[in-house]
């Protein structure tokens, strides 16, 4: 009875010792998160905002609180003080207790919604679909621009990234449905291409992880 007494008791307090160690374990989990995410006062509105929005109005009247939330979880850009939102009309929608970032807003400099890389610039045109591949050109292909003036095809740009691809994929070959592309150009590619609209011009789309090439011009007249 002795042995099987000291064996209850070694049972208890080897139970005891494991539950202590597993609220030691919990507890320091929870200081490690507490301690690794910094909390950080941020700007939410209280309501939905809609595009087009001047902002200052609604600073006025009270529209927007600070939340605060970890710094890990910290979107690009975001707004931590209402005298950043002065002045700023909303370029998107801002949605209720989201986090609000400097890149919703219009004429800041830092609306780049299209991702223009940098020293480029978009430039848009319009196109039917056979000079557009039937329209299958989307976001983040590459493509070759060709231009046809006075009888002579040649290369504008040999190579083009697409920013803005294609609406009508899908529709009946032969429509007379045109679209929009819009590609990241260099200023002096931008201006061969609108200096090209006298004639016609014609994308060919690029196979993935080729770089397009400039091909002597062709004269038909010759």
């Amino acid at each position: 009875m002795k042995s099987k007494g000291s064996a209850l008791i070694l049972a208890g307090l080897l139970a005891a010792a494991a539950t202590a160690a597993v609220f030691l374990y919990v507890k320091g989990v929870r200081q490690q998160v507490k301690t690794s995410s910094t909390i950080v006062r941020v700007i939410v509105a209280k309501q939905d905002i809609g595009a087009n929005t001047q902002l200052a109005p609604l600073v006025s009247s009270g529209a927007f609180e600070t939340r605060g939330v970890p710094q890990d979880a910290l979107v690009r850009g975001v707004v931590t003080s209402l005298s950043q939102l002065q002045g700023q009309t909303t370029a998107v929608p801002i949605l209720a207790n989201a986090q609000i970032s400097t890149v919703f807003f219009s004429g800041s400099g830092q609306n780049n919604r299209l991702n223009i890389p940098k020293g480029y610039v978009a430039a848009t045109i319009s196109l039917n679909q056979q000079q557009m591949v039937g329209g299958f050109i989307s976001r983040g292909d590459h493509v070759t621009v060709y231009g046809t003036v006075n009888h002579t095809t040649q290369t504008l740009i040999p190579d083009a990234r697409v920013l803005v691809g294609s609406p009508t994929t899908g529709q009946p070959a032969g429509s007379d449905t045109s679209g929009l592309i819009t590609l990241a150009l260099t200023p002096g590619d931008a201006e061969r291409l609108v200096a090209a609209q006298s004639g016609q011009v014609w994308l060919v789309l690029l196979p993935p992880g080729q770089q397009g090439t400039s091909q002597p011009p062709i004269s038909m007249g010759g």
